[in-house]
């Protein structure tokens, strides 16, 4: 849980400029969330949980969708206000210790690059990106200066809820005994994958394949076509809802831009009982995830009770 779990959007930014007040929907202490904000909000969540459903916990076709988006805005803009002013004494402090300064609360330069790139690199493209932004208002800059507000919020959470939050060996081992029966390994699947950059190249491969199959297809793009073993999760959903439909022996391609990815399935690996080693891992991001909602609850309880929160909608 070393991630800020709730809606860290990360192509979110609040915006106050006048034309964006068309009317009233929130206020935590002295900030304001408008319409506008809102819609932007639920935009960006919409967004996300079609590049990566397990990644929002707000299903935006589930009912009181924009409800829970703005409760779920309202608890960020709390966190953020909590890590700005953790920020500001660390800066008092400092000023006043020489010795302190090495406590203050700022992103690193490193982090807010690797961020940057992780997020640009969900694109097909560094155009499509930046499009992205400009629809949202922001350009490489603001990006950087809201991923600046992420990391401080992420700290905050960090610090607040995470810090000694541990998971014991005995509990994960009595977590396994009692649910032994149900920890399943997903199905994997053995497969041929290649990556054709050009038009050209896929022409050429597609005429091979459907003509003399996969041997001689494999023959000939020995140095392209790989094996890999995986399974649904590990993949882009562009990958994975089409792989699921598929049977043993059976290919399908999938265009992104101007590449082409082409998937042969050799086979398909049923899903199999876990041994302890296998699913330990999973125990403790899921027992650690129970006791972070427990602790983020009470925390964020707290917060609520110190500001003034008003709703409109």
């Amino acid at each position: 849980m070393k991630k800020f779990v709730i809606a860290l959007i990360f192509l979110f930014a609040f915006k106050a400029q006048a034309e964006d007040l068309n009317h009233l929907v929130a206020k935590v202490n002295d900030e304001v969330i408008t319409s506008k904000d809102l819609k932007d909000y639920c935009n960006m969540l919409r967004q996300q949980f079609e590049r990566d459903h397990l990644s929002v916990d707000i299903n935006p076709s589930a009912p009181a969708f924009e409800k829970k988006a703005l409760g779920r805005l309202i608890e960020e803009k709390l966190v953020l206000g909590a890590a700005k002013e953790e920020q500001k004494k660390r800066e008092e402090d400092a000023k006043k210790d020489e010795k302190k300064s090495q406590y203050r609360l700022e992103a690193p330069q490193g982090w807010i690059e690797e961020e940057f790139n992780r997020a640009s690199s969900a694109y097909p493209s560094r155009d499509e990106f930046e499009k992205s932004l400009a629809e949202n208002g922001l350009n490489n800059y603001l990006f950087r200066e809201h991923l600046k507000d992420q990391y401080l919020m992420q700290y905050t959470v960090e610090m607040e809820v995470n810090h000694n939050a541990t998971v014991a060996p005995q509990e994960i081992l009595e977590f396994y005994k009692k649910h032994k029966a149900y920890l399943k390994t997903p199905p994997k699947y053995e497969l041929l994958t290649a990556h054709f950059y050009t038009k050209a190249d896929w022409q050429k491969f597609e005429s091979l394949f459907k003509a003399k199959g996969i041997d001689a297809a494999q023959k000939e793009f020995d140095a392209t076509l790989k094996p890999i073993e995986t399974s649904l999760g590990r993949l882009r959903k562009e990958f994975a809802k089409p792989l699921s439909k598929t049977s043993d022996g059976g290919s399908f391609n999938v265009g992104i831009g101007d590449d082409i990815y082409f998937f042969y399935l050799q086979k398909k690996i049923p899903t199999q009982a876990m041994s302890y080693d296998e699913a330990k891992a999973g125990i403790n991001n899921f027992l650690m995830g129970k006791k972070f909602r427990r602790k983020y609850t009470s925390w964020m309880k707290g917060l609520r009770e110190k500001a003034y929160i008003k709703t409109y909608l």
